[in-house]
This record gives structure tokens, sequence and C-alpha cells, in this order.
């Protein structure tokens, strides 16, 4: 019973750290839309207008750039609003949540899938030792 536990732990982080990721392709979307529930699989991170990552450094000589030239009005939404006029986003990928009953059927179904699979080896072992 011990040895069922541990494989069974086993085999769900398994299937949650490396499997789950890829039962469907995450969608890359705004760091600031997320719905809340969102399974986030990245850290966020900053793209150009044409889609290309920006560093961290880049961005933040942007901000300084932009702090120093408006020191009055120098706040986070004016940061934002003032990177999105030049064409820089900030995307993470995710699943949504409408998701959840989807990948809820997928992992039930790869966990039946396994116990058949268990149960023939376990009959097929039992009739070949009788």
């Amino acid at each position: 019973m011990a040895l069922t536990l541990f494989v069974f732990v086993g085999v769900r982080i398994l299937i949650g750290a490396l499997v789950r990721p890829h039962f469907m392709t995450a969608v890359i979307g705004s760091a600031l839309d997320l719905k809340q529930g969102s399974w986030v699989l990245s850290a966020s991170y900053y793209t150009d207008a044409q889609g290309h990552p920006l560093s961290f450094e880049q961005v933040n000589q942007m901000v300084t750039v932009y702090a120093s030239t408006n020191p009055k009005t120098f706040s986070g939404s004016t940061v934002m609003a003032y990177l999105h006029q030049r064409g820089v986003s900030l995307l993470t990928d995710y699943q949504p949540p409408d998701r959840f009953w989807t990948f809820q059927l997928i992992e039930a179904a790869l966990f039946f899938g396994l116990a058949i699979g268990l149960i023939a080896a376990s009959l097929w072992w039992l009739q070949r030792r009788a």
C-alpha cells in the first residue's frame, strides 16, 4: 500500500510538472490583463513592437529616460502608458481558466488508461503464475 501511494504521488508530480503544460498550447497575452484563475506558465517579459524580446536593462533605461524628463507625472500607470506608446508590451504565457475542466478530463483519461493498463498487466501476470 505504501509503495502504491509513493508511485501514485510520483506519477502525479511528473504529470503536473512535465506533461500538463503541454496539454494545450499556451496563450501569450498581456500580463496586465490576466483573468483571475489563469495558470501562469512563464515569468512576464517585455517585447518591442516587432515582438522581439527586450531585456530588463533596456526597459529600465527607457523608464529612466521617462522619469528624468517627466519627474512630476512619474507613476506606474504613466510609465506603462509611455512604454505602450513606444510599442513595448509586457507579456506572459498562460493557460486561461476556462481550460480547467478540459485539463481535468485529460488527466482523468490518462489515469484511467494507466489503471486499465495496470489491471491488464496484473491479470496477465496472475494467469501466468497459475
